[in-house]
């Protein structure tokens, strides 16, 4: 699935508590775990200014980028260290990288350090030859991956001119292996004020899930906002056995654009 998103994915995790961002490298994941890189390396950064939410200040968060940028190059250059994702959460900025065994990574990180005052840091090396901690920390679940596809969509859609934030008609499709299931689903959706049709396929092929639910209402196409609602649809149909498959938003353009949760 990963190949058919950008190397590097970046989403939110924890929406509706503490939230953290991470940037995970996809596509090293069709070839992990590498051999010759055994060795992870987990370096926190405490922020100097934080924020309420924990995520960095607008004037921290372009400092945070440029040793962002200057520590992935220079442990790829010097440590032959692979970059695997970042997480900003909670006051910390956290890299992780895997590096053959031999490799010196303090000297390099203190010596990117010394150009930004203040900052310090803390690192690990711990031996991970199967990259659990990519996979099972690192890497987007299936709720996360549908979101970071949306944020991709909405990228692309606020490129070509749209206002997210004005609220337009968005359908979202569910399927459900049974018509119980599915009416299961319904009752907590109904309350939500969409509109809902009913489909049911059964010459589909591939898969059991024929009991379709199609829900259309009027909302905000923007981040958290539509975030919020897929990731509630999302668990909602997969806590009835179902799963949610997709969302079609009309631009304030009359364009559409919409996404596959299960696209490869």
């Amino acid at each position: 699935m990963a190949h058919s998103l950008e190397e590097f994915g970046t989403f939110f995790r924890g929406i509706g508590r503490r939230m953290s961002s991470v940037i995970v490298n996809l596509k090293i994941g069709d070839r992990a775990p590498l051999k010759d890189a055994p060795c992870l390396l987990r370096i926190t950064i405490p922020m100097q200014d934080a924020a309420a939410h924990g995520m960095g200040s607008p004037s921290e968060r372009q400092v945070l980028n440029a040793i962002d940028r200057e520590l992935v190059a220079a442990l790829s250059q010097q440590c032959a260290a692979n970059f695997v994702g970042r997480e900003l959460t909670k006051g910390q900025l956290k890299f992780y990288f895997y590096a053959p065994t031999e490799c010196i990574p303090e000297p390099v990180t203190a010596e990117v350090l010394t150009k930004h005052p203040g900052y310090r840091f803390r690192l690990s090396r711990t031996r991970d030859p199967e990259w659990n901690v990519y996979f099972d920390e690192l890497y987007p679940n299936r709720a996360e991956f549908q979101l970071l596809t949306t944020h991709e969509r909405q990228a692309a859609a606020a490129e070509m001119g749209d206002s997210l934030e004005i609220p337009r008609p968005i359908c979202h499709w569910t399927y459900f292996p049974s018509a119980e299931s599915r009416e299961q689903f319904l009752k907590q959706v109904r309350p939500q004020g969409f509109h809902i049709h009913l489909l049911e396929n059964h010459e589909a092929t591939g898969h059991n899930y024929v009991y379709c639910a199609e829900l259309a209402r009027k909302d905000r196409a923007d981040h958290p906002h539509l975030d919020e609602l897929i990731l509630w649809l999302f668990l909602r149909a997969e806590e009835c056995g179902g799963y949610y498959d997709s969302f079609e938003a009309e631009s304030v353009a009359n364009l559409t654009f919409g996404l596959s949760a299960n696209a490869d």
